[in-house]
């Protein structure tokens, strides 16, 4: 399997580009980057390789040149705002995001402050008992690659005492074998904080990949809708008891 320094040799020589040409497409100045890449005297950035993948179409392994190993939760931090925003500005990532009952909110932050502040808020509500949530971190480069939410529903007409979790990944972790990974260990965390021996999590018609991943896991796809808090109808739940 080719290293980095030859995949990205390998996808100039295919699109016909200088190094020059290469660097500008991918926010280098000049051609020196691309060169020291090429021979492997230098590191690509995280955000570079956003940039090179979501240029050329590539998945994120054919860069890194291995899987991911795994997944961690921790603690949001103000700092967070660097990597979460490459998360929550992206907009191929907005119709995987569970903004229901939310007040409008469909958790676009496309500058540093609106993700600092909605930082802010996801701490100041943790705070206040409201919900619970925590970075998911990519543990083959310890970079935060989205987030989970949970908390619990109750005196509601559908789903109570039920945990409400939701998972936001960057798009390019909208897949199967990450998914699973990423809900075991969220799944895992809510369960063991949560009295509550269910939990439903959404899985939309188009989300083929999060549908999979569901179904892998056991959650079972379900006809009642969750009430919103002025009485809209959400669909698209998916539900997963607690084993014993």
């Amino acid at each position: 399997m080719k290293e980095l320094k030859d995949k990205i040799k390998e996808i100039r020589d295919r699109e016909e580009l200088s190094q020059d040409e290469m660097g500008r497409r991918v926010g280098y100045t000049n051609r020196a980057s691309i060169n020291k890449i090429e021979k492997g005297n230098g590191d690509v950035p995280f955000d570079k390789l956003l940039d090179l993948i979501n240029e050329y179409l590539l998945e994120l392994e054919d860069l890194t040149n291995k899987e991911v190993v795994g997944y961690s939760l921790r603690d949001l931090v103000e700092d967070d705002w660097r990597q979460l925003i490459l998360v929550y500005k992206d907009v191929m990532c907005i119709p995987f995001f569970n903004s229901d009952n939310c007040h409008g909110d469909i958790f676009y932050y496309s500058t540093e402050a609106k993700m600092k502040n909605a930082i802010k808020f996801w701490q100041d509500s943790m705070e206040k008992g409201h919900f619970v949530r925590k970075v998911i971190e990519d543990a083959s480069n310890n970079r935060a690659v989205g987030t989970i939410e949970y908390f619990v529903r109750n005196n509601e007409p559908n789903y109570n005492n039920t945990i409400v979790l939701r998972v936001d990944v960057h798009h390019y972790y909208e897949k199967k074998k990450a998914l699973i990974k990423v809900f075991k260990i969220a799944i895992e965390e809510a369960f063991s904080n949560a009295n509550c021996t269910s939990l439903i999590t959404k899985g939309w018609d188009y989300a083929i990949e999060r549908r999979e991943a569901l179904k892998f896991l056991g959650f079972k796809e379900q006809d009642d809708d969750l009430i919103g808090h002025n009485k809209e109808k959400y669909s698209n739940y998916w539900l997963l008891n607690k084993k014993d």
